[in-house]
């Protein structure tokens, strides 16, 4: 049953973040996917912290929302395609900087989440 729940989670996920990349499509597509990551480290955090502190999210739930939604909303390969991206682009200043800052602050996010 957990395999629907994150087709389901999973496609919806996707779905969110490819209108969002849409919508605020620019020339520097990598602050869209950067701002997507860190919301959905938010929400895994916020999520997380339901599941561990106040018990009353239910597995199922959790699969949908955690590994289904997020899971989809928040892709490593979008992020590691803006980082080729800026490389071939010659913008290596740029791409060092995003990459420490998404990875820093993408665990910083998940753990006030929690």
């Amino acid at each position: 049953m957990d395999f629907i729940l994150v087709f389901i989670g999973g496609g919806l996920g996707s779905l969110l973040r490819n209108g969002l990349g849409q919508f605020f499509e620019t020339k520097h597509i990598h602050y869209c996917t950067l701002g997507i990551n860190v919301v959905a480290c938010l929400l895994i955090g916020i999520l997380s912290g339901i599941v561990l502190y106040k018990s009353n999210l239910n597995k199922m739930l959790s699969v949908l929302l955690i590994t289904g939604f997020c899971g989809g909303f928040s892709t490593l390969s979008a992020y590691s395609l803006d980082i080729v991206n800026l490389f071939r682009a010659g913008h290596n200043f740029d791409n060092r900087k995003i990459f420490v800052f998404e990875d820093i602050q993408n665990g910083n996010i998940k753990f006030k989440g929690i």
